[in-house]
């Protein structure tokens, strides 16, 4: 009998604005912000991939059913199979001889914490039914255990009620995740978890239900009982751009996972599960592992006690769009101009998910700097600035990085948009053969070249970073300039915009 009205984002040019809708049973549908988050995230490390994955192991319906995603590629992006077979190969393909997960493609170092989050992916996708070769897990596996066998630790931040910052030494995250991964392999390393368990009082709040609950994978339910908090309380505030990859909110999501995963009956399940929705209407913004472990710890709690058997119905525009009597109603257009009405009736709840995407009609961008800096030039062959741009003319792109407070960011994602009348000529300048003045440039830990853009991986430090590539002006016109902008991955507070405007090739 409720009614509920919903206005989607308009302000879009005109032809350029679309909505989608979905109404369920399911508690999972108002969770669809973060998965359709993954599924359209468009960097693709190995954390990345395999965080756009794991979802798709158990929530492929809403995959296929398009209910949560703007379909960009074609239907393999509805194709959940297709998406974890894919991920699964990525891995196989960035093993390296020692067993551990390159971040990226050629790169010859391991990434510890990927390693343990692709031993853990292996692992599930396997007991989903996919086929996982033996030979690749068994030496993540190795590696793992052999990384775990040495006690480590990590710097974490924990701020107190008044706002006091405390910065201290904890059990390294990335080492009881790995314990946690290894523990679902059933090849679990005991010397280690009883050193840590021993030493419980380095463990964060996260890693404790972690270890805890990977004690309980291997039957030992005393360990479980004594590590397992009585109720969880994260004091840290910091969001880190690489090593473990903490933020509060992941922290919460992974604790609730194990535990949902381990121990589904435990009390203390509805209470986190209410913290956590909680942080999550609150943040304005998601990394990959905070959204990957959030939808995966509710929606599979969500899955467990969903009954509700509620109908309801769409109203726009004066007529009714759709009306929902099966388990799931996915409204691909709806009006981006008015209010729409939401009609619920009999017993249960229905959960709605709405998004709309367009170009805004404003065309306004802010420059902004926070923590980040980052600056393009257009320069000539010799290396003076550019004056005006000429049809044919070969253009050199200088671009500078560095973080404003002088410490290391990890995990930067320089995006350059290229105006319509520019194309790459070579997208990485790092011999001065033809051009002599290019000293030092600095190298991208890799780079992706695209039609419209150009995007370099790095990380920002307090030094200025130089990285040049060269475009050729192949048509003559007006066209809008986009931004150059540098984004920390895993901590959206960290970003940096500059040069939006207009460009003309004679």
């Amino acid at each position: 009998g409720n009614t509920q009205s919903l206005s989607l984002a308009n302000g879009w040019l005109p032809g350029t604005g679309r909505a989608s809708l979905t109404l369920s049973r399911s508690p999972v549908a108002q969770f669809g912000r973060e998965l359709s988050y993954l599924l359209g995230y468009p960097h693709g490390c190995i954390e990345q991939t395999i965080s756009k994955a794991f979802p798709q192991l158990y929530f492929a319906d809403l995959v296929k059913s398009g209910s949560v995603y703007f379909v960009r590629a074609g239907e393999s992006d509805l194709n959940p199979a297709t998406n974890v077979r894919q991920a699964i190969q990525k891995i196989e393909s960035q093993q390296l001889d020692g067993g551990g997960l390159s971040m990226w493609p050629g790169s010859d170092h391991a990434d510890p914490w990927a390693t343990a989050y692709g031993v853990h992916f292996l692992t599930e996708a396997g007991r989903a039914g996919y086929e996982v070769r033996p030979d690749v897990l068994s030496k993540s596996i190795d590696y793992l255990t052999t990384l775990t066998s040495t006690p480590d630790t990590e710097t974490d931040a924990v701020y107190d009620e008044t706002g006091g910052r405390t910065v201290q030494k904890v059990a390294s995250r990335t080492s009881i995740y790995g314990l946690y991964a290894l523990a679902l392999t059933g090849k679990p390393n005991r010397p280690a978890m009883n050193y840590y368990k021993e030493n419980a009082t380095l463990l964060t709040p996260d890693s404790r239900y972690l270890l805890a609950t990977a004690f309980f994978r291997i039957g030992d339910t005393r360990a479980y009982t004594t590590l397992l908090p009585k109720r969880y309380a994260d004091g840290s505030t910091d969001r880190q751009t690489g090593g473990s990859y903490a933020s509060p909110l992941r922290n919460l999501g992974l604790a609730l996972h194990t535990l949902v995963d381990t121990d589904p009956d435990n009390l203390q399940i509805p209470t986190l599960a209410r913290q956590l929705s909680t942080a999550l209407k609150q943040s304005q913004y998601l990394n990959t592992q905070e959204a990957a472990f959030a939808f995966l710890a509710l929606g599979k709690l969500a899955r467990q006690t969903a009954n509700s058997t509620a109908t309801a119905s769409v109203a726009g525009g004066g007529k009714t769009l759709g009306s929902l009597t099966g388990p799931d109603l996915v409204l691909k257009r709806v009006p981006t101009t008015g209010p729409l009405t939401l009609t619920a009736k009999g017993s249960g709840s229905i959960y709605y998910f709405g998004q709309s995407e367009g170009i805004p009609a404003t065309g306004q961008i802010t420059d902004e700097d926070n923590v980040l800096r980052v600056r393009r030039t257009y320069l000539t062959r010799t290396g003076e600035p550019m004056g005006s741009v000429k049809q044919n003319d070969l253009v050199v792109v200088k671009i500078t990085l560095s973080s404003t407070n002088g410490l290391d960011v990890e995990n930067v994602v320089i995006t350059d948009l290229l105006p319509a009348g520019f194309e790459v000529e070579n997208p990485r300048l790092t011999e001065a053969r033809d051009m002599p003045w290019i000293q030092k440039p600095s190298n991208p830990d890799h780079f992706d070249l695209r039609d419209d853009r150009i995007n370099l991986y790095t990380t920002a430090t307090g030094t200025d970073k130089t990285f040049y590539y060269l475009v050729r002006a192949v048509s003559r016109g007006k066209f809008i300039l986009g931004p150059v902008s540098a984004d920390a991955m895993y901590n959206g507070e960290y970003r940096s915009y500059s040069g939006a405007g207009v460009l003309r090739v004679e």
